[in-house]
């Protein structure tokens, strides 16, 4: 037998989690992000007018 205990401190609704009966629900996500692009670093226009 195995259990797993913490504290939801979110305020958020955990029923939808809780199940009757005997029930085992597995489940896995796998991530892996690739993030490409780019980024042109912006030209600063300073104009000193000294009339």
């Amino acid at each position: 037998m195995a259990q797993a205990g913490g504290w939801d401190r979110s305020g958020q609704d955990t029923s939808i989690i809780l199940k009757d009966g005997n029930l085992l629900e597995i489940t896995s996500v796998s991530v892996n992000p690739k993030v490409t692009g780019t980024y042109k670093v912006p030209q600063l226009l300073l104009v000193i007018d000294c009339t």
